[in-house]
C-alpha cells in the first residue's frame, strides 16, 4: 500500500506493473553505477594513495555491492512471476 501520508494515491495497494518497472529501472541504474565504480577501481588501481592492504580490504568490502543490481533484479522477475501467474 501506499502511505497514507500521500495524497490522492495514500492508502490504495500499489499496482504490481508499477512495482516491477521501478524495481527494474533501479536495479538497471544499480548496477551501472557500481559495474562502472568497479571497473574503474580495477582499471585504475589503487590511485587514492592507500597502502597495498588498505585497498585489497577497500576492495573487499565494496564487491557485494556489484551484485546489489543483478540480485535486485532477480528478485523483481520472481515477484512478477508470482503475481503475474505466469
Amino acid at each position: 500500500m501506499f502511505p497514507h501520508r500521500l495524497p490522492w494515491i495514500g492508502g490504495r495497494r500499489v499496482p504490481p506493473p508499477f512495482a516491477v518497472a521501478a524495481a527494474t529501472a533501479g536495479a538497471v541504474v544499480l548496477t551501472v553505477i557500481w559495474g562502472y565504480a568497479m571497473w574503474g577501481a580495477l582499471v585504475h588501481g589503487n590511485d587514492l594513495g592507500l597502502p597495498t592492504g588498505g585497498f585489497a580490504l577497500l576492495a573487499g568490502c565494496y564487491a557485494p555491492l556489484v551484485l546489489w543490481g543483478p540480485l535486485l533484479l532477480a528478485v523483481t522477475w520472481a515477484y512478477h512471476r508470482r503475481r503475474s501467474g505466469g
